[in-house]
């Protein structure tokens, strides 16, 4: 039995203690203790219990839907940030209602899971809002097994619903950002209908602010909420450098992981321009300020410049596709994208086949080692062989 603690992200510690029983693993909050010494004694009085057969904390058999996502609820209020809990509540409001909030756990079959996201499908929802409420469910479930209140869980075994979309992603030819870059900067020449008057050609779509942000994402593989979360205290004119902090990898005490981005001469002109209409703008003010429906408007400008569906996010893929055309290493491609595994990266190999063609072109197995060692004797003899 080890004792374990956590920092919570508003500075408090929270200790749990993790053992096994039956090969079954067991992990249990101690409630209400933040010293370590007070965490000590329990540790030692919870030995002897679990010795005597005394596992984890009394059972509730009748623990209700509502009592285990309330639970779930807490942690999440105290880990995920304002606007996350926001959705996360409404989530929680409507699997109440689903299922019923006094009906108990483990009433709650997989099959009336997978009939109730079916539902949701039906009715419209994307795959992955869908498997995000299924997931909360069974993480309430989760949570309630492994703190003792019930004895097993009845959502064994939920599978995700598969996402057709998911591996559909698309990186922008160079050709492709250029009018994309055109249409937001200069606008795009459309004929304006008039009823019963003369249509008119004018230029629509000029937007600067989604202009920059479009370019600063294209030169840094940022994702959109890097972008939107950087400040004037991460930019670094002396050294060259943009530093991305990103909590996607955060959460439950972690802190928040920060890469940096050398600047280009693109890049570097982009932020003194805006520093300068900016003037005397503090290190705490965010750089690129831009409302919800960034999204829609870009999505609106690639579909003027003739590309077809875009989102934001395929930026970040440009950036690391033309960094595999140009023949950087995929370790360097991760590093700059922050990818948590080299398998996230290995999608952008295909575009630099150069590299692996010259790993196997000194291979020469078999027959054809002989056909080149006699085309090498052809050419140095300058005499030709049957």
């Amino acid at each position: 039995m080890k004792l374990r603690e956590r920092i919570l992200p508003s500075g408090e510690i929270s200790f749990f203690l993790d053992y096994r029983v039956d090969r079954r693993r067991v992990r249990e909050r101690i409630p209400d203790i933040t010293l370590r010494g007070d965490a000590e004694l329990y540790l030692a009085r919870r030995k002897t219990e679990v010795a005597r057969g005394i596992v984890g904390l009394p059972r509730r058999e009748g623990l209700t839907v509502e009592d285990a996502l309330d639970a779930l609820f807490r942690d999440k209020e105290a880990t995920c940030s304002p606007g996350h809990v926001k959705t996360i509540k409404a989530r929680v409001r409507q699997i109440k209602e689903a299922f019923g909030a006094g009906t108990p756990i483990k009433m709650v079959s997989l099959d009336a899971v997978n009939t109730w996201r079916r539902g949701l499908l039906s009715d419209g929802e994307q795959p992955p809002t869908a498997n995000k409420k299924t997931e909360m469910l069974r993480a309430a479930v989760i949570k309630a097994r492994r703190a003792g209140l019930i004895s097993e869980s009845p959502l064994e075994g939920l599978q995700r619903v598969a996402d057709p979309r998911r591996e559909v992603w698309r990186w922008l030819k160079e050709e492709e950002v250029e009018d994309l870059l055109d249409a937001l900067g200069s606008g795009v020449e459309m004929e304006i209908k008039r009823c019963n008057k003369r249509n008119y050609k004018t230029r629509v779509g000029r937007n600067v602010k989604l202009y920059r942000l479009t370019l600063f994402l294209l030169s840094t593989g940022a994702r959109k909420g890097e972008a939107l979360a950087l400040t004037w205290a991460d930019v670094d004119f002396g050294r060259g450098l943009v530093a991305l902090h990103t909590g996607k990898h955060g959460g439950a005490g972690r802190k928040k992981q920060v890469r940096f981005i050398p600047m280009n001469a693109t890049l570097r002109s982009l932020l003194e321009e805006i520093r300068d209409e900016a003037k005397d703008v503090p290190g705490s003010a965010t750089v690129f300020c831009y409302p919800n429906s960034l999204r829609r408007d870009f999505e609106a400008a690639a579909r003027r410049a003739g590309l077809g569906h875009v989102r934001p996010h395929d930026l970040r893929h440009t950036f690391a596709s033309h960094l595999a055309i140009n023949g950087t290493p995929l370790h360097t491609i991760r590093e700059l994208l922050g990818h948590s595994s080299m398998g996230m990266t290995l999608r952008y190999a295909h575009l630099s086949p150069g590299v692996t063609a010259h790993a196997v072109e000194g291979l020469n197995f078999g027959p054809s080692k002989g056909a080149v060692a006699r085309v090498i004797v052809v050419r140095e003899s300058g005499e030709r062989t049957a």
